[in-house]
């Protein structure tokens, strides 16, 4: 990081006090679980993967937000949320929760995203349809639109009632494509999560179709760079959070320029 970039760093994480917001906002007819810190822009907006919510970010959102403003919240039906609406429930619906979220919260933008697994997809749908309030991205070990097979999708609608199927419809058709600062981080998948008594062509196959997508993740920007973590599993924050800080870090600096 440039010098200037680290003075301005410590000059937010000094002479801005931090306001804290931790309650529920009313969006449309129900209640959504909101949590941010620090103060100042652009806010960094945390989406969580399938079945998980605000405790995912917890290590990460402490620290960025003694250089900026930093959110994340519980989508519909998830830790402190209400329940909403149809189940599963679609990425329409959950796309407007966040932008009315955002809106009623007084979380105003300019944004950076970070999404995390499926809350990748979320967070590109959320920049197709909201351009002009976005203005960088972290993808944290993302979701591609390519994801998988039935099964696998049919497992993970286990963890949250989302339409995940009709998700990657939708971003396949949105195809997000933007000139803003974005950061991927990935990992490569270890032999133990890959399906049992598969060959060891397929087992390659996989491995190879896991960096095309994320190199395709990378591509979207041309600002755009992927960085591959080594030696976590698939919550890169938890185990690695220096990697996602860094990487929040880098978009900020160049967003703010």
């Amino acid at each position: 990081m440039k010098f200037a970039q680290v003075m301005m760093a410590l000059f937010f994480a000094v002479a801005a006090p931090a306001q804290q917001l931790d309650s529920k906002a009313e969006v449309g007819d129900h209640r959504l679980h909101v949590a941010c810190e620090g103060k100042g822009s652009p806010a960094v907006i945390f989406e969580a993967g399938m079945g998980d919510g605000i405790a995912v970010w917890n290590r990460v959102q402490q620290t960025v937000a003694k250089t900026t403003r930093a959110c994340s919240y519980d989508r519909a039906g998830i830790g402190g949320s209400d329940s909403a609406g149809d189940l599963p429930r679609g990425p329409d619906a959950i796309i407007s929760d966040l932008h009315l979220l955002l809106a009623n919260a007084r979380i105003a933008p300019p944004y950076i995203l970070v999404g995390h697994s499926v809350g990748g997809m979320f967070m590109r749908l959320f920049a197709s349809r909201y351009p002009q309030e976005v203005v960088g991205m972290v993808l944290v070990d993302s979701s591609h639109e390519g994801l998988g097979d039935s099964g696998a999708i049919s497992g993970l609608l286990t963890r949250e009632e989302i339409d995940l199927a009709g998700t990657m419809v939708a971003a396949r058709r949105e195809h997000w494509l933007a000139n803003i600062p974005l950061v991927v981080l990935a990992r490569h998948r270890t032999d133990d999560e890959l399906p049992p008594g598969i060959s060891a062509e397929r087992r390659v196959a996989i491995q190879h179709r896991n960096e095309q997508e994320q190199e395709d993740l990378a591509s979207r920007s041309p600002r755009g760079k992927l960085i591959w973590v080594d030696g976590t599993s698939h919550y890169i924050q938890r185990d690695a959070p220096g990697e996602v800080i860094e990487a929040i870090s880098q978009v900020l600096a160049v967003a703010r320029k």
